[in-house]
């Protein structure tokens, strides 16, 4: 059987407090993705522990802020982007988060 396990960061506390935990849970065998979002990595010392556990086999994910294409924000391309250069990996996964713009149906 294979299970999906993932975590959804997308506040600075998850990211900095809360992704540790997780990890320290799952450093028996499990490894699950993780979707930040860009805007919640704000220094040099995120990077390094997003960079850090994806050594360590993790899977770093996109949390989409901009999932309807809004021109004030960010464009998806560039947040995906963005993450693989904070990250210094490709990434492939992506999951909207709806916490920013949210969910309007088709158009997201």
């Amino acid at each position: 059987m294979i299970i999906g396990l993932r975590h959804d960061v997308d506040e600075v506390y998850g990211l900095r407090w809360g992704l540790p935990k997780v990890i320290s849970l799952e450093k028996y065998g499990v490894r699950s993705t993780f979707f930040v979002c860009v805007d919640v990595i704000r220094s040099d010392k995120d990077c390094s522990v997003l960079k850090r556990i994806v050594g360590d086999g993790w899977e770093i994910g996109l949390h989409l802020i901009n999932t309807i294409g809004n021109s004030k924000l960010p464009s998806p391309r560039g947040e995906l982007e963005l993450l693989e250069k904070l990250v210094g990996v490709p990434v492939y996964g992506v999951a909207p988060c709806g916490k920013t713009v949210g969910f309007r149906g088709d158009v997201t």
